[in-house]
């Protein structure tokens, strides 16, 4: 561990220079869908900036569609995010088309932390708590409308679906979909790294994988998020981790 601590911290700074150097193109990526690219039935448009070019008003946190296939359903299905940010007021909005009923299963997310309650205040009209962290609620003529204000946003909206008849679980490509709406603290990043490295089980090549493409696109705008992510994938090529 204490290796692997000086090896991070070794790493962190022999490749600030590079890294920086690479943020711009590795940025451009994040912004399309990360870094490793995901299924290309995923299409994230565009994040992060204001709508139409504009310089105030209405600004996207993130977009993005995704199509997916029922086990049950010959037809492919469709999930489509927006989470626009106006003044003091956050709107997400979750589209799906798909047979049959669809129930969204979701909490707030944190990287360091996962999981965790949403407020009540929060909560769409008709949802239901399930457990200590997630709540369901379920779609309306194919849509679902999340308000909040600024002051309550979480770093993420991470979701899973649940189709009721017969039950089926959908998930997106890396694990939960999410939807990103404020950068994470860079330093979580590198504690969530670390910790998955010294704790998991198993942890594989495809894991640290799935983890730079869920995160690439969070820490898009931090050189520093950017180096943490760089060095995990630099130490994968070198086998420096296993």
């Amino acid at each position: 561990m204490r290796k692997l601590l000086l090896a991070a911290v070794f790493a962190q700074v022999f490749i600030s220079c590079q890294a920086s150097l690479l943020a711009t193109q590795i940025r451009l990526r994040g912004r399309a869908g990360g870094l490793v690219t995901p299924s290309p039935s995923v299409i994230r448009m565009r994040g992060g900036r204001q709508v139409r070019g504009k310089s105030s008003g209405p600004k996207v946190l993130d977009e993005y569609n995704h199509d997916f296939q029922s086990k049950h359903e010959e037809e492919k299905s469709n999930i489509k995010v927006s989470a626009v940010l106006e003044g003091d007021e956050v709107l997400c909005v979750l589209e799906c088309r798909s047979k049959g009923e669809v129930v969204l299963h979701w909490a707030f997310s944190e990287s360091s932390t996962g999981w965790y309650a949403v407020p009540e205040e929060c909560l769409p009209a008709g949802s239901r708590r399930v457990d200590e962290k997630a709540s369901q609620t379920t779609f309306v003529n194919g849509r679902i409308e999340i308000r909040m204000k600024k002051k309550d946003m979480p770093e993420a909206i991470a979701f899973v679906l649940k189709k009721t008849s017969p039950e089926e679980w959908i998930s997106g490509p890396g694990g939960d979909f999410k939807v990103a709406l404020k950068s994470p603290d860079s330093s979580s990043i590198g504690q969530m790294i670390m910790e998955r490295e010294a704790k998991a089980s198993h942890w594989s090549i495809l894991d640290r994988m799935r983890l730079v493409n869920q995160n690439v696109k969070a820490v898009a705008e931090s050189d520093e998020g950017l180096s943490w992510l760089y060095t995990l994938l630099r130490f994968n090529q070198m086998k420096l981790v296993g």
